[in-house]
């Protein structure tokens, strides 16, 4: 009983320690403290944190006081009992009615046999209540294992188009949020992908670049399935850009060559130029190496989807996939890119996910996603 109890405060100290770790990182990330400071929330911030840290301190004070009367009952008893031996074994002595070594021989034998017993009964407790402690890692080691991708081909594949063929997606195996998705995408192609919020574009882009699987059909790529590419061919055939562009703590140059492996410094320049960055780095006393902060902080939005463009460019992928990849960026800055990656990208293939149609105008082809479906296909 001890042992479970100890497990249920176990337990409980465990959540608020996670509960407190998940609310440090939010407050404490540049975005967090941003908007606390701009909605006045900061007193209330750390009310919140004050609070979380009086119930782990409470839940820590249980889990200590768990049991602790009755070990320590035991742990009296245990002691008190070779006086008890001794008292009734030396009345008996002086009657002669027990010989002094058989007395000697009991006490050694109560001591042999008493101190595993409460060792045992501890180490029960300690077990049972370590149940809590591992939880997590069953939990963990418990989920879905990603199927290891086969090494049918694992060299990228070059100047082959994109079939899409009765694609269908589920996030929970009960609601689809695409069904019958059909369509091909050959290079040369600069592609649109347009439709209401909420609909499926940003999982068909995500689907389309490999991250996700789908339910069922299949996107194929000269005749291989998508999900067949060894990662690295993979990540040589396609780049998928967010709208949410993350970058390391480092410098400029490490994250522009993150995954992008030896270039020459002229093929750097080209690409800073396409992405508009050429001026700004110049301008910095650094350069290339100056650091970026945490996550970017020393970068503005559009500046982080800059660099996002650039490493992705300079990888040299087949296909390039970009979800409102230029959101944070003004209109001239844009169109320049895009003129950019309209010429670099002549003999490949380029997907926008897009809400403005002055980005979709650039499109060879544009298809409207509607409910989870391809409603129209535009050429």
């Amino acid at each position: 009983r001890t042992g479970r109890n100890r497990q249920l405060w176990r337990a409980r100290v465990q959540d608020q320690n996670a509960a407190i770790d998940a609310k440090l990182s939010q407050v404490m990330s540049s975005d967090g403290a941003m908007l606390n400071r701009t909605t006045g929330m900061v007193d209330n911030v750390g009310a919140s944190l004050h609070s979380l840290a009086k119930e782990l301190s409470a839940a820590e004070s249980s889990l200590e006081r768990v049991g602790g009367a009755r070990l320590a009952v035991i742990g009296i008893s245990f002691a008190a009992l070779p006086v008890c031996i001794y008292w009734v074994g030396g009345q008996l002595y002086i009657t002669d009615a027990v010989p002094l070594g058989t007395l000697v021989a009991f006490a050694s034998l109560q001591f042999g046999v008493m101190r595993p017993a409460m060792g045992v009964m501890n180490i029960y407790a300690q077990l049972v209540s370590s149940k809590a402690l591992f939880s997590r890692l069953f939990e963990f080691l418990d989920s879905p294992v990603e199927e290891p991708r086969s090494l049918k081909w694992n060299v990228c594949p070059v100047g082959k188009s994109l079939l899409i063929k009765g694609v269908e997606f589920s996030y929970d195996g009960l609601t689809a949020v695409l069904r019958g998705v059909n369509g091909c995408c050959a290079p040369g192609d600069f592609i649109s992908i347009v439709g209401p919020s909420g609909v499926g574009k940003s999982t068909l882009g995500r689907l389309l670049a490999g991250l996700l699987r789908p339910t069922c059909g299949s996107i194929t790529v000269g005749g291989v399935d998508l999900c067949a590419l060894e990662y690295s061919a993979l990540a040589s055939y396609v780049r998928f850009l967010p709208q949410d562009s993350f970058i390391y703590e480092g410098t400029l140059r490490e994250n522009l060559l993150w995954g992008v492996g030896n270039v020459d410094s002229s093929d750097v320049d080209e690409v800073l130029e396409l992405a508009q960055l050429s001026e700004f780095v110049e301008g910095l006393p650094l350069g290339l190496d100056t650091p970026v902060g945490v996550r970017g902080a020393m970068l503005s939005g559009g500046q982080r989807q800059r660099i996002a463009i650039a490493r992705a460019v300079l990888a040299g992928p087949q296909v390039l996939i970009l979800d409102e990849a230029t959101s944070a960026l003004d209109e001239d800055t844009e169109r320049k890119i895009l003129d950019a990656i309209n010429r670099e990208f002549v003999d490949r293939i380029v997907i926008f996910i897009t809400h403005r149609p002055r980005v979709a105008a650039y499109a060879s082809r544009s298809l409207e996603v509607k409910d989870g479906a391809v409603m129209r296909i535009q050429c």
